[in-house]
């Protein structure tokens, strides 16, 4: 650190200024306020540069009282520095401090206490020859409540595969200056880690999950932030990966740095949100293949047997039917009404690995449409042989649709003609389709082959003597004539075959049509055409407005926001109606609507007319808040917390939201606005807003928290709640406002009763109590011997001075606000026994406690 120091040098006729750069000593701590949660264990550090002589430097931690005064914490080199009122926090090691080098401290507390708020202050001892720069330097440390609280739901848990996930989050903290919230939404799948999604704060901006970058470009999440602490998302278009545990954390940040730009947590709470699960659906043509898989656990005991089995529930059965079975014993068995699919190949399970079965069907039906599930059945086997279940699952149906398409089918048959062995080709237009030869293998010709691999084409030979071409997915080019070229063929005896005779099939026309057909109708015009224009004039406002223009030749053109109005246009024989309709009626609504209609001929206006000014209003809907308070007294004693309740019991509507005021006595205490942001108001002062909370324990319930209360903390406390609610377009009006109230009570600790002989406080004043009287309170005497050392002498004692006295000590600390606190009471007993020698007694006795 470069300083510039200006010497003053006495010569010996004049006085010579010397300028130089020098350095000067610099004590650094953090940049203030440091915001940490009771409980936390919390470090402060503290640095020293540019000084002068020992390398290795002594540090003193103190905490600054008000007036500047200072609280003895800790020091390096004076072990008797400590204040007493704060020496067992020390030597039990909740505070202490750690040498992090030779010019290097932190102070640490191990479990920081809410009175542990305040200003504390970093010393070190000058070890320079001059001095210069600064040799203590002061932070502030706010210590706040664990108020965070998470309240996650998803609304419905359940959703099939394309529809949304809404993922819910409430995140609400009683103390929120100098701190930010963030949110994260995250997925458990299985026994994976949990992964997350996205994060919103806390510096308002949003980071995605790895996973996740492309589906949030591409529009997959929306936010729903209310305020209030309501934290939506919600997940377009689930798919079958959305599946799994979901949790919501939140965390609260503090900044830190010369300039805040970095961010330090300061606390975190995660929820369990639940289990979402997603129905896949399919959605395949006639022809189309489908595959799917049944995941079934592996972890069986050693000597039992599992049967899996496909069920299908179409929309005409009233109960699921088994299509496959793979039994306990590893055989396969279609179920019935599907053996002819399972001979024919398309039906099959397969066994992938030990944990999947699949279920494979290369060419789907209409009839195969419907709920899809897998049940797996756990089996032991008796000793006579026989076989008992012990166990089932059932997985989520999943839902096939299958679309209907166009196909072609063209069957040559050859029963009529001589010989066995026969070569089919089908041509189209003269042009070669697709070709079975003798022996059985099928050739496919120039384009046509695309379509065999996409499935859209197919030649099979079904029996001996039929052939059947099959074309899929019948598009237009597909029209024309279609024939069949069949060669009849002997086999030679090497295997080959010989052409003998070729016949042609009669041509056949194809044509496609549309499956949907249109009807064409004259339709006579009107002999005018009308123009029509909406307006509106708002309410306390003499200006009018357009909210839109529709031309006689039929061009509309919107003025006002689109999304706020809608247009209906009814033609009627005799009259047309055109209905102008406000679907989120708000308070930006409200005023005159007009509409004015202008009739033309051949672009030529006519005639003009303006309807009467129709007025809309709109009411706010009546209130149905209601508020409870448990009690309308509250007593507690000193040094206690005392919490003050404040309930919404009823609510106008499930959207309602709340600001909340407490007032102490004419003065606030403290607000809460709609977005869960708490100010503290006068009556809070510089000393108890570090001892109140404002708590949103449930969403109606509001608890204001006193810390530590002190006696002049009695008063009438009053709860006053104002509930809101948002128009469509998104503005909070007030609805009501309500209060409740309650009186607060504190009273010291440890009132004596009337056997109360005299009582000495802090101070040392002594007072009498009803037990000394008039009389005895000029024969009794209390004295501080020594510091600890407390005597009572009673002077001229009587008889009826003899009984049962008791010495109560009440042990008190003073906080580093200079408050002082109860810790301990105790009692000891002593009995007196006056025995007369005459007829009066003369003497003195003295009590002396220790």
């Amino acid at each position: 650190l470069d300083l510039i120091c200006i010497y003053c040098l006495p010569d010996k006729s004049s006085l010579l200024l010397s300028v130089s750069f020098c350095e000067a000593r610099v004590v650094k701590v953090p940049v203030g306020p440091l915001v940490h949660v009771a409980g936390q264990a919390v470090s402060i550090r503290c640095d020293v540069s540019y000084y002068e002589g020992p390398r290795d430097q002594d540090f003193e931690w103190s905490l600054v009282l008000a007036g500047d005064k200072l609280l003895s914490l800790v020091s390096t080199f004076d072990s008797n520095f400590v204040d007493p009122s704060m020496r067992d926090r020390v030597n039990s090691g909740d505070i202490n401090y750690n040498k992090l080098g030779d010019a290097a401290i932190e102070l640490k507390f191990k479990k920081v206490r809410a009175t542990d708020s305040g200003v504390y202050r970093c010393s070190t001892p000058s070890t320079d020859s001059v001095i210069s720069g600064n040799y203590h330097a002061d932070v502030e440390l706010k210590v706040i409540g664990d108020s965070l609280k998470v309240a996650p739901a998803i609304p419905k848990s359940a959703v099939s595969e394309g529809e949304s996930v809404e993922l819910q989050c409430s995140a609400t903290r009683g103390f929120t200056e100098h701190t930010f919230l963030s949110v994260t939404w995250s997925i458990r799948k299985g026994s994976s880690p949990v992964e997350e999604i996205l994060t919103f704060g806390p510096d308002d901006k949003i980071k995605v999950g790895r996973n996740y970058t492309r589906r949030y470009t591409d529009g997959g999440f929306q936010l729903d932030l209310r305020g209030g602490g309501f934290y939506g998302l919600v997940l377009k278009r689930a798919k079958p990966s959305d599946q799994g545990e979901y949790v919501c954390t939140a965390q609260e940040w503090v900044r830190q740095g010369e300039e805040g730009r970095n961010w330090r947590k300061i606390l975190e709470k995660s929820e369990e949100m639940g289990k979402v699960v997603v129905t896949p659906t399919g959605d395949l043509s006639e022809g189309d293949p489908l595959q799917l898989e049944c995941q079934v656990s592996s972890q069986t005991f050693q000597h039992t047997h599992l049967s899996v089995t496909w069920f299908l529930h179409g929309e005409e059965d009233e109960i699921p039917r088994p299509i496959i079975t793979l039994d306990k014993d590893l055989t396969v068995k279609p179920g019935a009404g599907f053996e002819d699919g399972y001979r024919a190949g398309l039906i099959s399970m397969d066994k992938v690995e030990d944990t999947t079965y699949r279920l494979k069907m290369p060419q789907v039906q209409q009839s195969d449409q419907g709920k899809f599930f897998c049940k797996a059945i756990e089996w032991i086997q008796d000793p006579d042989r026989s076989w008992t279940q012990i166990a089932h699952k059932t997985t989520t149906a999943c839902n096939v649709e299958i679309k209907r398409i166009g196909e072609i089918f063209i069957l040559v048959n050859a029963q009529n003609l001589p010989g066995h062995f026969f070569s089919v080709t089908w041509l189209k237009n003269q042009q070669k389709v697709a070709h079975i030869g003798s022996s059985g293998v099928l050739t496919m010709f120039d384009s046509y082959k695309e379509r065999e691999n996409a499935a859209e084409m197919r030649a099979v030979k079904t029996s001996h003597t039929d052939y059947l071409l099959t074309i899929r997915s019948a598009r237009a080019e597909d029209q024309g004539q279609y024939q069949c070229e069949v060669w009849q063929e002997n086999m030679n005896e090497d295997g080959t075959f010989k052409k003998i005779q070729k016949q042609m099939s009669s041509p056949e026309t194809v044509s496609i049509t549309s499956q949907f057909s249109q009807q064409k109708k004259p339709v006579r015009g009107p002999k005018v055409s009308l123009a029509v224009r909406w307006m509106f004039q708002p309410r306390n406002s003499t200006v009018q407005t357009n909210i839109l223009s529709i031309r006689h030749t039929g061009e509309i053109t919107w003025r006002a926001d689109q999304r706020n109005y809608q247009l209906s246009i009814q033609a009627q024989p005799l009259d047309t109606h055109f209905t102008l309709m406000v679907p989120r009626a708000s308070k930006q609504q409200e005023g005159q609507y007009q509409c004015q209609v202008d009739a033309y001929q051949k672009d030529v206006q006519k005639a003009k007319i303006i309807s009467n000014p129709l007025a809309v209003i709109v009411q706010k809907p009546v209130s149905k808040m209601s508020l409870y308070s448990p009690t309308s007294r509250l007593e507690t004693t000193v040094n206690t917390d005392a919490k003050l309740e404040c309930s919404v019991t009823r609510t106008t509507t499930d959207t309602s939201r709340f600001t909340i005021t407490w007032m102490f006595g004419t003065q606030m205490l403290l607000t809460m606005d709609l977005d869960a942001v708490v100010k503290f108001g006068p009556a809070a002062g510089l000393e108890m807003d570090q001892r109140i909370r404002m708590e949103i324990r449930q969403k109606q319930d509001f608890q204001l928290t006193i810390h530590q209360v002190r006696t002049s903390d009695s008063g009438q406390y009053h709860c006053e709640v104002e509930e809101w609610l948002q128009d469509p377009l998104g503005d909070w009006y007030s609805l009501k406002k309500m209060s409740v109230s309650k009186e607060l009570v504190v009273k010291e600790k440890g009132s004596l009763g009337r056997g109360m002989l005299l009582t000495m406080d802090l101070d040392a004043v002594v007072k009498f109590g009803p037990a000394a009287g008039l009389e005895m309170d000029q024969r009794i005497r209390m004295e501080i011997r020594q510091k600890q050392d407390f005597q009572l002498t009673i002077h001229q004692v009587r008889t009826s001075d003899s009984g049962q006295y008791h010495c109560e000590v009440e042990e008190w600390l003073q906080d580093p606000l200079g408050d002082w606190y109860s810790l301990k009471k105790m009692s000891v007993s002593k009995e007196l026994v006056v025995k007369e020698k005459g007829k009066n007694t003369f003497t003195s006795f003295t009590f002396f406690f220790h």
